[in-house]
């Protein structure tokens, strides 16, 4: 076998030997998945890597990025429109910007101890400050669409992906794969002793940060243009920032402006009264909103109508909660309201 890869080296270079080994692999690994809209930009943009590595040529990530999603926009057009395809692309976005606006790559840093007290101690440290790095770019990045679509912004999440994905990663993920595929043949699924547990423990772990006092934060719901402007802005921003060599400061007012005039009707508020009546199916639900009080006037038979209200409001309670009679059609969703707000 030694002589063999000799040989082979003589043709190709190591990297491009793995980049046509791993080309199978990940196919696979596609549909396995279920060919998501995520992994289907994970497989174009490695894709696009390999092939730079087979024809000597050093890709730009975002070209990547932006073919993946012309790519799939031809592919299925309404793609577009689903927050799968928002959320995975702005997170790579983010991603992308905010390791390219230090002056050397995670590699780069890694590779060089210098200046560091110790070898070993300065490598981990910019493992911690590249990983870190990474995931608050990722939740800075979908923050916006999860507002928008969910009306929350998790508090929790830079250090939870921090702690749980390699965990995932680099451990569950690989050895759930390889399981499944030696399924395939034997019948015998291996490493059952070491997934289970793995799962427990990540489970166990995202739970108790989720518990977390203020590990998310309810917020009203914003208009689908502040959202546009966080996007826009952060994009003139690095225009501005990159082409005509703006400081960081006068940079930031472009996107921090648009976003904040956007938001002025959600930031203003209103100091009347409203009452809100609400589609509960069978049964009757109204809320009421006064001198910065929330009051709620029966639930509804489930309570996840008037939830979902409450959520899109951004309120984190409710002051009273008044039941007309005990019919379940107006009150049996009481103990779903009282459980979340």
């Amino acid at each position: 076998p030694y002589r063999l890869l000799q040989r082979i080296t003589v043709f190709i270079t190591p990297s491009q030997a793995a980049a046509v080994l791993s080309l199978p692999l990940m196919t696979i690994y596609l549909l396995i998945s279920g060919s998501s809209i995520p992994a289907i930009r994970s497989f174009i943009m490695i894709s696009l890597f390999l092939f730079g590595l087979l024809i000597g040529r050093k890709g730009f990530w975002l070209n990547s990025l932006l073919l993946a999603a012309v790519l799939i926009s031809v592919w299925d057009p309404s793609a577009l429109l689903s927050l799968s395809f928002q959320l995975s692309f702005a997170a790579v976005l983010f991603i992308g910007l905010a390791v390219g606006c230090s002056e050397r790559s995670p590699a780069e840093e890694l590779a060089d101890p210098r200046d560091k007290p110790g070898e070993i101690r300065g490598r981990a440290f910019s493992v911690l400050r590249s990983s870190f790095l990474i995931s608050l770019a990722a939740s800075i990045g979908t923050a916006p669409l999860v507002v928008y679509a969910f009306h929350y912004i998790s508090l929790i999440s830079p250090i939870a992906n921090l702690l749980f994905m390699p965990l995932i990663g680099f451990l569950l993920l690989p050895v759930a794969l390889l399981a499944a595929f030696v399924f395939l043949f034997t019948g015998h699924y291996p490493f059952s002793d070491l997934i289970g547990p793995v799962t427990d423990l990540a489970l166990k772990g995202v739970s108790l940060l989720a518990s977390v006092p203020f590990a998310d934060l309810k917020v009203p719901a914003v208009p689908v243009i502040s959202v546009i402007s966080f996007y826009g802005g952060i994009c003139l921003y690095f225009f501005f920032r990159q082409r005509h060599g703006w400081p960081q400061l006068r940079a930031m007012l472009v996107p921090s402006g648009l976003v904040f005039v956007s938001l002025f009707p959600v930031l203003s508020g209103s100091a009347g009264m409203a009452v809100t009546f609400l589609d509960v199916g069978q049964g009757d639900a109204a809320v009421i909103e006064a001198s910065g009080k929330t009051v709620v006037i029966d639930i509804g038979r489930t309570g996840r109508e008037t939830g979902a209200f409450l959520s899109y409001l951004g309120r984190r309670k409710v002051d009273a909660l008044v039941l007309t009679h005990a019919d379940d059609d107006h009150s049996a969703g009481a103990s779903y309201l009282a459980g979340r707000f």
